[in-house]
């Protein structure tokens, strides 16, 4: 059976008044379903890069990556927006949500994007397995950090994709909250047969994932603490 994420010798370079920067040297990388991993690394040192690369959100200089056996870059620009869409969902450290729309209506507005009948249950649904359906009718200024943070990940995890990339998810939050964010991420790897990438720099929720890898000097390797 082919992985939902197979990486291949990615390279990726950025101009600099050096000369070209060189930030991904040959990653490799392949994860199934259902499965958690994180990727730890230090600041600067190519994690939001890998994330971009893996949701599609940048492109490579060379190598290969693919999701669901799909290369992204035979994909047009169009293409990609609407394969991403239904399959890759992406949770920032920052919410993003719509500070004019309540909690569901948040959520709903992802569905009303695809034209998916029923938005409305779907995104009551949703924020009801985030345990934050008593919520719903408040706008994001009337919520917790850790209340918007899972109205973000209704709204990602309504439109089911099968791929979900978490960037530093917790990052904002306060330890109790994130714990529980991170707790309700690896239930739903399970429960809804999904791959969870998660890019962290907190080695305790790193530990949690069932494989964890480390970003160092351009390539990614097994963390020496994955047990």
């Amino acid at each position: 059976m082919s992985s939902i994420i197979e990486i291949s010798d990615l390279r990726k370079s950025y101009p600099s008044e050096q000369g070209r920067l060189e930030v991904l040297k040959g990653v490799n990388l392949s994860v199934d379903r259902p499965q958690s991993v994180s990727i730890m690394g230090r600041s600067g040192g190519g994690k939001s890069t890998l994330v971009a690369l893996l949701s599609g959100l940048d492109r490579k200089d060379s190598g290969v990556v693919k999701v669901l056996q799909k290369d992204l870059s035979l994909f047009s620009s169009n293409q990609l927006i609407e394969y991403r869409a239904k399959n890759i969902g992406v949770i920032f450290q920052q919410f993003h949500l719509l500070p004019h729309l309540t909690a569901l209506e948040n959520v709903e507005m992802a569905l009303a994007f695809q034209g998916v009948d029923g938005a409305r249950d779907l995104a009551e649904k949703a924020l009801a397995d985030v345990g934050i359906d008593q919520r719903a009718n408040h706008f994001p200024h009337q919520l917790s950090r850790g209340e918007c943070q899972r109205v973000a990940i209704a709204r990602v995890l309504v439109l089911s994709p099968k791929v979900v990339i978490a960037d530093e998810p917790t990052g904002s939050l306060d330890v109790q909250t994130g714990e529980r964010i991170m707790e309700l991420l690896l239930n739903l790897v399970q429960q809804r047969d999904m791959v969870l990438v998660l890019v962290t720099h907190d080695p305790e929720l790193a530990a949690r994932c069932d494989r964890q890898f480390i970003l160092e000097g351009g390539t990614l390797t097994l963390s020496s603490h994955e047990v």
